[in-house]
């Protein structure tokens, strides 16, 4: 009784490595297993993208907007990894390590809408390809009762088009998710046993999370299909799943084996560790192994030859440079200097506008800077960058 009170009254690693019983030596084995596997699976890929940019004319400490927001996504699983590898170790910084994951989710989150923007060449052609008549646009899960149709091309309220509206959804995360994740670890250190001033921090926590989680899923069911329409090479369908598995570990693992547990874990006498630190381990174990499979799905879904590989830099442009001056709010459009850049304004499916800027496989990626009425969309006629 007397070794039951100590080890509920300390932090499970001052004693749980004494006498550690199999099935976590099992589970940390696993754990580092896994961890070594994700780093080495992502090293190379990130390596290869930065390479990449190199040769596309970026040799400043940027390496473009294109490659910096896929190395940040690739970034992903490493560092899912690291924390969960921690969090098993020392399970007494579990907050901290889900306040981590929490604030890199929505940070990717952005990141990845962010980069559907630049692969389709900006925001003037996404816009110009969503649907013209109403559509269910809000009715994705968690608020699939939102059935009422929209006018995409239209705004809704406050000056704001519906697609607006779904990115200031995935934003506002950005900023809710790490102070309510301060908030709670603070609250949760100076009164562990008060749970009055937990739920109100939880259900803050809830609805940023629903809001982040409804408008990604109904921005990406738009966009991830017109660029992968642009350019069938960006494998968009992996990388929206990519996303929302991260956003399942962010809470889901804790939650349901908090859940599942109900008794602390004794050691045969030795020592008895709270449930919640158990949990903890546990959970960690659980994101260590999914995260392995996360960076497969990584490697498949963002490869290296979305660049050019010897850029054009007597009469072509930047890579996304359009696209990266629309996403920091420039219309293009408007600017009689930048309307030289576009190749032909009239085309819709692209093969000669600024949306495929330098694609290494557009068969336009040769005239950038040129308008050509010749040869037909995706022909393959026209010479292509070595």
């Amino acid at each position: 009784a007397m070794a039951t009170e100590y080890s509920m009254a300390v932090h499970p690693e001052e004693y749980m490595y004494d006498m550690a019983p199999v099935a976590f030596v099992i589970c940390w084995t696993i754990a580092f297993l896994c961890v070594v596997a994700t780093i080495g699976l992502m090293v190379q890929p990130i390596l290869l993208h930065m390479r990449a940019a190199r040769k596309a004319g970026f040799v400043y400490s940027s390496f473009g907007a294109r490659a910096d927001r896929v190395v940040s996504l690739l970034i992903l699983p490493p560092a899912y990894s690291l924390t969960a590898a921690c969090q098993m170790m020392l399970p007494g910084l579990a907050l901290t390590m889900s306040f981590i994951r929490t604030v890199l989710f929505a940070w990717s989150a952005w990141r990845l809408m962010q980069l559907m923007f630049i692969l389709g060449g900006g925001a003037t052609w996404i816009i110009a390809a969503l649907p013209e008549e109403p559509v269910r646009a809000f009715a994705q899960p968690p608020c699939c009762c939102l059935r009422c149709p929209v006018t995409l091309q239209k705004e809704l309220c406050w000056g704001w088009k519906p697609i607006r509206w779904m990115i200031f959804g995935v934003r506002q995360f950005t900023v809710v998710a790490p102070l309510l994740g301060l908030l709670d670890i603070m609250n949760k250190t100076r009164n562990p046993d008060d749970d009055t001033k937990k739920w109100p921090l939880t259900i803050a926590m809830l609805i940023g999370t629903i809001i982040c989680s409804w408008s990604y899923k109904a921005f990406t069911a738009l966009v991830a299909p017109i660029v992968h329409k642009f350019n069938p090479t960006h494998k968009t369908n992996l990388m929206v799943f990519f996303i929302q598995g991260h956003m399942i570990l962010c809470k889901l693992p804790d939650l349901i084996i908090n859940l599942a547990l109900r008794e602390p874990y004794h050691n045969n006498g030795h020592w008895t560790m709270p449930r919640d630190y158990y949990a903890a381990i546990l959970s960690g174990w659980v994101v260590c192994i999914v995260e392995l499979l996360l960076a497969l799905v990584a490697r498949k879904m963002l490869t290296a030859d979305m660049y050019p590989t010897e850029p054009d830099l007597e009469n072509g442009i930047p890579l996304d440079m359009l696209a990266t001056l629309e996403m920091n709010g420039v219309d293009t459009k408007a600017w009689s200097q930048l309307t030289a850049f576009r190749r032909d304004e009239t085309q819709r499916d692209r093969a000669y506008s600024g949306a495929m800027e330098m694609e290494v496989t557009h068969p336009a990626a040769a005239t950038m800077g040129k308008t050509t009425e010749s040869a037909p969309p995706w022909s393959g006629e026209m010479d292509v960058p070595p």
